[in-house]
């Protein structure tokens, strides 16, 4: 039976996927996404051999001083959502070199990018402090939208840790102000605007227009790409809050599908995934879905998503567990699925411990 059907997987799998989006085939998604789970360590390996040569450009001794900003802002671009610390290596350089050169305006995009990083990592006290030392009025058009854009991003984090306390509407009012600012700054065609339009649109309940809107503009969006993986990621949350759970369940899975197949380790919505097969009962795929977050969260080496991560292994062991005790399960498969569940959480401590170390070395 695995001969047969194995055939069909690659086939999905190189399948557009906005032809699987169409196809109202969610299993058939499932499996592709499975598949490109067990490709991932190719896929990874070509993405780390690509970024070898890329590295290996950006230290040829003959580039010019824009040849070198150009090259090191393209490895921070590539490293951005695969590993943490590399990103944050070149672009820490791009702003020294470029300061060191009274370039402002290249210091100034270099900042934001550090601010970026910052803000992905946790490491809000450091985001907010360089973000506060940049004068919004003396930057370029560009990196004023650039700013608006980080500091959206910023409050956003801040809420995600937030979530549930009295904090949560404070960081959001806040993100949503800085939104408002880059609508005013964004071209009206971009995927910026429509994004960001279509955000506030759901948050003023009507995702039914924040839907179509981004389902307008996905057409135009490279897949296999981090804007590809976002804007489903979007899409999966507006369906949602439309009532539509097959919908963003598909949504998804296309993101999820994405980010595999761009290399990304900066990732959320494998891990949504996991969250949702977990409150449908499915716990034997949100396991093995969770490893894959969790060596994810390890590789890509920040606290933020290692802590999203961690938030969600009671709920799975618990469910796992109640799955167990309903079927009346032999004590045997209550052992293997113990078993299973301490080889999660030794895995965390993994994390957690190689996070701690690395942020002992910086």
């Amino acid at each position: 039976m695995q001969k047969t059907i194995w055939p069909w997987v690659l086939i999905f799998m190189a399948m557009p996927l906005r032809l699987l989006a169409g196809s109202n085939d969610i299993p058939a998604l499932y499996d592709s996404l499975d598949a490109l789970i067990a490709r991932q360590p190719a896929i990874v390996a070509a993405k780390e051999a690509r970024l070898q040569q890329l590295t290996s450009d950006y230290q040829h001794p003959d580039l010019t001083a824009d040849e070198r900003y150009e090259r090191g802002m393209q490895l921070y671009d590539e490293y951005m959502a695969f590993r943490y610390d590399s990103a944050f290596k070149y672009v820490l350089r791009c702003v020294m070199e470029q300061e060191e050169l009274g370039n402002r305006d290249r210091a100034d995009e270099s900042r934001l990018k550090l601010a970026h990083i910052l803000s992905v990592s946790g490491l809000f006290d450091k985001a907010h402090k360089l973000l506060s030392e940049i004068d919004v009025n003396r930057l370029s058009r560009d990196n004023q939208l650039s700013y608006y854009s980080q500091k959206a991003d910023y409050y956003n984090y801040q809420a995600e840790m937030a979530n549930r306390t009295y904090y949560y509407g404070e960081y959001m009012d806040s993100a949503v102000a800085s939104r408002a600012k880059m609508l005013g700054l964004a071209p009206r065609n971009g995927f910026t605007y429509i994004t960001s339009k279509a955000v506030n649109m759901s948050e003023s309940g009507q995702p039914e227009e924040a839907v179509k809107m981004c389902e307008e503009l996905l057409p135009q969006v490279q897949e296999g790409t981090r804007g590809y993986a976002i804007l489903t990621a979007i899409l999966s949350s507006f369906c949602q809050q439309a009532g539509n759970k097959q919908a963003g369940e598909r949504y998804l899975l296309l993101s999820a599908m994405s980010d595999l197949r761009a290399a990304i380790r900066e990732n959320n919505s494998l891990r949504e995934l996991a969250k949702l097969l977990m409150e449908r009962g499915e716990t034997e795929r949100a396991f093995r879905y969770l490893r894959v977050c969790i060596a994810d969260a390890n590789f890509y080496g920040t606290r933020l998503r290692s802590q999203q991560v961690a938030q969600l292994m009671p709920t799975v062991v618990d469910s796992y567990l109640n799955s167990v005790q309903r079927s009346s399960a032999s004590s045997g498969k209550l052992v293997k699925v113990l078993a299973v569940a301490c080889i999660l959480l030794l895995l965390l401590v993994a994390v957690l411990s190689v996070l701690l170390y690395r942020r002992k070395r910086a």
